[in-house]
């Protein structure tokens, strides 16, 4: 999956027709661009920072380990959005073949069983290289964007696409390196010598969470009744 059709639809339209329309257009923006080279450098310095590949049993470490958990884990995404959300008909009429309708279909086949089988077989994945403590940090922090890429599709899209799945997917997978790569230990520790200290960065995650729950609950709306929208 890549970021750059939804970079360039979300950063380029103003409006839901606007966003699909641009999202059909094959072409690649500046908005895509930009976000597809930030996702690439920033993958590739993440799995770097990781090191050497080291495999055991529930204590594994650097790039290898982390590359099948990450992958493992952010591909819980899509099934999780698909069964909670409306899909969106991003063809807006057009026949743009069996695959796009295929995917449209694929809610109705999906079910809250099918999704916590996956769900739990990419737990059981890292659990098995990473040990419980990582794979509970690395399984909040997919959630966290998953819930933020749910409540802003809703909001501006009505509910979510192939496209924008692929897109959370990415987002996910980079946010799993990341986690990784912070001295977790480190951090464990520092938590009991100072929490608060420590918190600041999760209180700053959930911030950028409860702005955007705000943004699309009440600011939005009001920009859409309005004239200057």
């Amino acid at each position: 999956p890549s970021p750059s059709d939804s970079l360039d639809g979300i950063g380029g339209g103003w409006t839901k027709r606007e966003i699909l329309t641009i999202m059909q257009d094959s072409r690649v923006g500046s908005y895509a661009a930009v976000g597809f080279a930030l996702f690439f450098v920033s993958k590739v310095a993440l799995l770097t920072e990781l090191g050497e590949s080291q495999w055991s049993w529930g204590r594994s470490m650097g790039a290898g380990p982390a590359l099948v958990v990450a992958h493992a884990l952010a591909r819980t995404a899509p099934p999780a959005l698909l069964v909670c959300l409306p899909y969106v008909d991003e063809t807006q009429g057009k026949d743009k073949g069996e695959f796009y309708r295929w995917l449209g279909r694929c809610r109705d086949i999906l079910n809250l069983r099918r999704v916590f089988f996956a769900i739990a077989t990419s737990l059981c994945v890292s659990a098995g290289l990473l040990g419980v403590a990582r794979t509970v940090i690395c399984a909040a922090s997919v959630a966290m964007v998953v819930v933020g890429a749910g409540i802003y599709g809703q909001h501006m899209l009505g509910g979510i696409m192939g496209d924008y799945m692929g897109a959370t997917t990415c987002m996910a997978e980079i946010t799993v390196y990341a986690v990784l790569a912070a001295d977790v230990e480190g951090l464990s520790t520092a938590f009991l010598d100072d929490p608060w200290k420590t918190s600041v960065p999760f209180l700053f995650l959930a911030g950028i969470v409860a702005t955007l729950v705000t943004y699309c609950n009440f600011f939005l709306p009001l920009l859409n009744r309005s004239k200057c929208w």
